[in-house]
């Protein structure tokens, strides 16, 4: 887990370089402080970043607790924010107990007298999330480490018998720290997604996190109404420094609630949402930036949901966005481009950057058509505290790894089209009978700098 104080020697360090260098910011940043002195030190820089983050000095800063670090960072980005991040504290350790209707809700029994999870043969402990739980009583000896939802808050059994299949959980979610499929191999060649931008909008608030601390650059709610801190899990798989597909991309996040008002409508303020994305393209290219390339809407079947107030609304904001060239990736990409994705995931014990150790999590409706991506089976940012994380057995992050994958080809040919993207991806990929294409990242990649 990182320390929250290396964020600030980091950005001290470069303070410096930029000091140095006689960049004009730089520069004034610092004769706030020191006035036109010219021959500054690195512990002057670290006495500049505390005053800034409104500590008395260095030796202040570096001996407060994490929250207070934690804090300071959130109020720092939050000055430029439309609505404030929040930093969440997560569950309290819970008993497993506590949480049965979860399992049976899944068809997973939890057999109460012998104190076993039963996992089902194929899938996945999906939605029976074991974050903060005390399973410690419970034999997981049945049941593959891979499809269990949990995180560093889980307390498991102490007899190793009992712990599940495969890697010690720790052990397996640092080892799940990667989008897999060859991406850390493009992002050490200078591959990253810099300079490229994408939109999130989501049906979950967004909770700071040292994954994507500064690549957040603008967060709004839009008539937000349920608790639902989710959002780092996609904002992390996106552009994430450790574990995401683009980690060197910016980000503008919009939460927005699934859940139904009092008018029974949903889809209207998905369409405020994506029109505030159209709005941000346009005013990014004014300053001669790249614009937003895609929008992520990971959790919305939109076009199966033509009796909400908001479809209309929805249909001509969606018509606006592909007008301006964003790719609208979500559960409606079949029939908004007619586009086959597919899901899959890496086994247990298989390696995530090796195509045969991936096997399907969803079944696909055209196999020959479908172009895969990972959709589970990794390790992201959890929303308990800026530095935690959490493994993800459930198929929530694939339109996210997707359109981080995006973000690097536009990075590489930024005319590239999504036609081009997808028929070049197939061609690239590696294609499995029963499964699809898997997506090769590199071969892709190298196809399009040719």
């Amino acid at each position: 887990m990182p320390e929250y104080i290396e964020v600030f020697r980091v950005e001290a360090k470069s303070l410096l370089k930029n000091f140095r260098d006689n960049d004009k910011n730089a520069v004034a940043r610092c004769r706030v402080v020191f006035g036109g002195k010219t021959d500054l030190s690195l512990m002057n820089m670290q006495h500049v970043i505390a005053k800034e983050y409104g500590f008395n000095d260095w030796n202040e800063l570096s001996k407060v607790e994490d929250w207070r670090l934690a804090e300071a960072l959130i109020k720092a980005k939050n000055k430029n924010f439309t609505t404030p991040f929040s930093a969440w504290t997560g569950d309290g350790i819970l008993q497993v107990e506590d949480r049965k209707w979860l399992f049976e809700a899944r068809g997973v029994p939890m057999v109460q007298g012998a104190h076993k999870v039963i996992a089902p043969k194929k899938g996945h402990l999906d939605g029976c999330s074991l974050r903060y739980c005390d399973v410690s009583g419970i034999d997981f000896s049945d049941v593959e480490i891979c499809k269990i939802f949990y995180n560093e808050g889980t307390n498991w059994p102490k007899d190793n018998a009992k712990l599940p299949k495969g890697d010690k959980p720790q052990a397996f979610l640092e080892k799940r720290k990667n989008a897999g499929l060859g991406v850390k191999a493009l992002h050490k060649q200078g591959v990253t997604g810099k300079g490229r931008a994408v939109a999130v909008i989501s049906d979950a608030k967004l909770a700071d996190h040292l994954e994507y601390h500064y690549n957040v650059k603008d967060y709004e709610e839009l008539c937000y109404r349920y608790d639902n801190n989710g959002g780092s899990f996609n904002a992390s798989m996106l552009v994430g420094n450790s574990c995401g597909v683009a980690p060197k991309a910016d980000l503008y996040y919009y939460a927005v609630s699934r859940q139904q008002d009092v008018r029974g409508a949903i889809l209207v303020d998905y369409a405020k949402a994506l029109e505030k994305v159209c709005d941000k393209h346009q005013k990014l290219l004014a300053k001669g930036k790249a614009g937003i390339d895609a929008v992520c809407m990971p959790n919305i079947y939109w076009v199966r949901m033509e009796n909400d107030e908001g479809y209309e609304a929805m249909k001509k904001a969606v018509a606006h966005t592909k007008e301006l060239g964003i790719f609208i990736i979500s559960a409606s990409l079949m029939e908004d481009y007619g586009l086959y994705e597919g899901a899959i995931w890496c086994t247990n014990d298989g390696h995530p950057d090796n195509p045969a150790d991936y096997e399907s999590i969803l079944p696909v409706k055209d196999v020959k058509k479908s172009l895969c991506f990972p959709f589970g089976g990794m390790t992201v940012a959890d929303f308990g505290k800026m530095g935690a994380y959490c493994y993800v057995s459930a198929p929530i992050l694939g339109r996210a790894w997707e359109t981080g994958l995006y973000l690097l080809a536009k990075s590489v040919k930024p005319d590239l089209t999504l036609a081009e993207f997808w028929n070049i991806g197939l061609k690239t990929g590696d294609f499995k009978d029963g499964i699809g294409t898997i997506v090769n990242p590199q071969r892709l990649i190298n196809e399009l700098m040719k």
